[in-house]
């Protein structure tokens, strides 16, 4: 395709030409990238075909895998309801009814202005400039693909834009629930799912369409694939957490915070582990499952650094370093604003309350958990030496991420709080009462 007929192309996708300026020299970099690509495909097809009895093989297993998993997925599911009981199946559907509802009062909200940023900009424009525009962070790629597809679909109405976000928002309340209930108990996972269903910065974000939402919820399932791969030792669960991995990243980039916390977790709980044939197996697994996820990931991303360029994505002025004189003072200011963003309407009380709760879940960490070390410690290490090695400040709302998991671990702390001082009462109440003769 020549040049003009190129750009003729690209200019009937956009209002002006210098929103969007198709130089001669970017059509020449996308034909040579574009080149390599194809090159690349022709390579792994003919690979393919001489090895095609093995690929033939290796997915008949792949499949067996995922047909296996299916199962246990559901097996384990039902008899972890059937030991909760009927009232806690309960417990947990009004939970996500109420959060559901929360975010359906602001599904028409007014429009923020990083919402109509990105619909104006990539939503509103055919799928090839969403799949390779990248001028700003704010093309949340695969949130884009959702939304673009729903408008599609049920028009251009604005709860079509936010109906990819909303769904991920409260799809985030089970899916907290399950990360209570699997680092530490069921009970702490209802609490974990009722104070994200009520969170007013998660309901805020989960109306709000941008990729944030899909985002959170990503983090959460990773935290669930890979404890449930430590467990199973399947093969299939570490590929959906590779998918899940690349999912993450195709949405917004700083997936590398949280992605990277949870890897650093599996490799200390791995590491841990007593037997050293386990620690090598699932060792392999978590660094084969990592590197499937970085492989997909660059291939996703394959349009956007052919047509906006790699800059784009790892230097552009959000992510440029900072002198450390100017990154100590944005990053203070930093965290004073994210921690108002965290604790948004929570009444002082309770915000004392899962303070006491969160350092119990830690002094108390062998009595609550099932895990040797809390999550908690990776998360903080990995975010804190990454920030150091960035001397960047990340945008407040990222850290959104962390409230699920910090309501569970503060929950997991006040369940056990309050079962110590039942104890207590109890002992005191026997030593009170005199003997009956």
């Amino acid at each position: 395709v020549s040049y003009e007929s190129a750009a003729a192309t690209v200019y009937s996708w956009t209002p002006t030409r210098q929103s969007n300026p198709f130089t001669f020299e970017l059509y020449e970099r996308i034909v040579l990238l574009s080149r390599l690509f194809a090159a690349g495909l022709l390579l792994c097809g003919i690979a393919v075909f001489v090895w095609r009895g093995p690929v033939a093989r290796g997915f008949a297993n792949a499949l067996r895998s995922m047909i296996d998993l299916t199962h246990e997925l559901r097996t384990t599911s039902s008899v972890a309801l059937a030991e909760s009981g009927r009232s806690h199946g309960i417990a947990l559907g009004t939970i996500v009814l109420i959060g559901f509802v929360a975010r359906l009062i602001y599904l028409n909200q007014p429009v923020r202005n990083d919402e109509a940023y990105t619909f104006i900009e990539y939503v509103f424009r055919p799928f090839p400039v969403i799949l390779s525009h990248y001028n700003v962070p704010n093309n949340h790629i695969f949130h884009s693909i959702l939304a673009r597809l729903s408008m599609l679909i049920f028009g251009d109405d604005l709860w079509a834009l936010r109906l990819p976000t909303i769904v991920a928002g409260v799809l985030t309340i089970p899916a907290a629930y399950a990360v209570g209930r699997i680092l530490y108990s069921p009970t702490t996972g209802l609490f974990a799912a009722a104070f994200t269903a009520a969170s007013s910065p998660l309901i805020e974000y989960s109306a709000n369409a941008r990729g944030y939402s899909i985002f959170i919820l990503a983090f959460l399932t990773l935290i669930i694939l890979g404890t449930h791969a430590l467990r199973s030792r399947t093969r299939a669960i570490w590929a959906l957490f590779g998918f899940t991995l690349a999912i993450g990243f195709y949405t917004v980039p700083v997936t590398i915070y949280p992605a990277g916390a949870v890897i650093l977790w599996l490799v200390v709980t791995t590491a841990l582990q007593p037997s050293s044939v386990e620690k090598r197996a699932e060792s392999l697994n978590l660094i084969y499952a990592t590197a499937f996820g970085a492989a997909l990931t660059l291939v996703l991303y394959l349009p956007v650094i052919a047509a906006s360029g790699l800059e784009a994505l790892v230097a552009n002025r959000f992510v440029v370093p900072l002198t450390w004189n100017e990154w100590t003072g944005e990053f203070a200011d930093s965290l004073i604003r994210t921690w108002a963003l965290l604790t948004r309407d929570i009444p002082p009380a309770l915000i004392v309350v899962l303070i006491v709760g969160f350092a119990l879940s830690h002094i108390r960490h062998r009595h609550v958990s099932r895990y040797r070390v809390s999550i908690i410690l990776p998360i903080f290490a990995w975010i804190a030496s990454l920030l150091v090695v960035q001397r960047v400040a990340p945008f407040i709302r990222i850290w959104l991420f962390l409230l699920p998991i910090l309501f569970a671990v503060a929950s997991a702390g006040m369940i056990d709080g309050v079962r110590l001082l039942c104890r207590k009462f109890a002992r005191i109440r026997e030593s009170t009462i005199a003997p009956i003769v």
